[in-house]
C-alpha cells in the first residue's frame, strides 16, 4: 500500500481513545528492530537512495523507485492508515468525532499528500545507469587507426576524455488508480468491480494494465492514470457505488 509518511504531515490534533500517540511511520520502524528483516527489504540502491532501511519498506519511498510495471490503487483517505494515525475508525456515512474540524482538516491534508505522491510516481524520470567502462587497450581504439598501424601511436598519445552528459531512462509503466472514498483494501470484496474512477474500476484498470505489457498488445493500450481530483471525503462519483454494510 502507498503508505504515507506521517512525518510529512502535521500530527493530528487530537486522538479518539486517547491512547499514546502512534502512527504507521513508527510502527514500521519497531517492527523492523523486532523481526530484525533489514537484510530482508533493503537493497543496495534504496540505501544509497534514502539512508534509512525502514524506508525501503514504506510504500512513499519504495514503490517510486520499482523498475518493472505495476498498477497502484490507493484510497485518497484510506481507512486503515486514517485510523490508526488518528485512533479513530470512521465508519462511512458516520462523522468524526468532536472536534470534526481538526479530524476533517488532518484527513484532507493526508489525502492531498496521497494525490501529490501519486503525481510524483507517475512521472517519476530515473537517472540512466552508468555507462561500462572500456579498457585503455585495442578494444578502445576504432579499428581503422589498428589496420594503419597506428594503435601504438594513439595509445601512448593525451587520451581524450569525453564529456559526461545526463541522461535519463523514462519511468517502467505505471498505472495508477486512485478514488476519494473512505476505504482500505476493497480488491478482495465485491468492490473490485463496483468502485470507480471515471468509469473505471479496479477489474478494469488490471486488464489494461496487464494487456498493455502482454506480448501479444505490449504497447498498444495507454496505462491507466485516474485520481479524483474533488478534494473531498467521499466526492468522487465512483464511491456512491461502494457496497456498504
Amino acid at each position: 500500500p502507498l503508505w504515507i509518511d506521517q512525518a510529512t504531515l502535521p500530527m493530528p490534533v487530537v486522538t479518539g481513545r486517547g491512547d499514546p500517540m502512534t502512527n504507521l511511520t513508527n510502527e514500521t520502524v519497531q517492527l523492523m528492530n523486532l523481526a530484525n528483516t533489514y537484510d530482508a527489504v533493503t537493497t543496495p540502491e534504496c540505501i544509497e537512495r534514502y539512508g534509512d532501511a525502514w524506508k525501503c519498506w514504506f510504500g512513499m519511498y519504495r514503490i517510486p523507485i520499482l523498475k518493472t510495471p505495476f498498477l497502484i490503487v490507493a484510497s485518497q483517505y484510506d481507512g486503515y492508515q486514517m485510523s490508526v494515525n488518528l485512533q479513530y475508525g470512521r465508519v462511512r456515512n458516520h462523522s468524526w468525532p468532536s472536534p470534526q474540524e481538526a479530524y476533517s482538516s488532518w484527513a484532507n491534508l493526508f489525502a492531498a499528500a496521497t494525490r501529490e505522491q501519486l503525481k510524483q510516481i507517475v512521472n517519476k524520470t530515473v537517472p540512466a545507469p552508468p555507462p561500462k567502462q572500456t579498457d585503455s587497450g585495442q578494444d578502445s581504439i576504432p579499428w581503422i587507426w589498428r589496420f594503419l598501424g597506428l594503435s601504438s601511436w594513439l595509445s601512448s598519445g593525451p587520451k581524450q576524455v569525453p564529456q559526461k552528459r545526463p541522461q535519463f531512462h523514462p519511468p517502467p509503466l505505471r498505472a495508477v488508480l486512485s478514488w476519494s472514498c473512505y476505504s482500505h483494501a476493497q480488491s478482495t470484496f465485491e468492490n473490485f468491480f463496483k468502485l470507480q474512477v471515471d468509469g473505471v474500476s479496479m477489474a478494469e484498470a488490471l486488464r489494461v494494465a496487464i494487456a498493455n505489457v502482454t506480448a501479444d498488445e505490449a504497447g498498444k493500450h495507454p496505462m491507466p492514470v485516474l485520481m479524483d481530483t474533488c478534494g473531498a471525503l467521499d466526492c468522487g462519483r465512483g464511491c456512491s457505488r461502494i457496497a456498504t454494510c
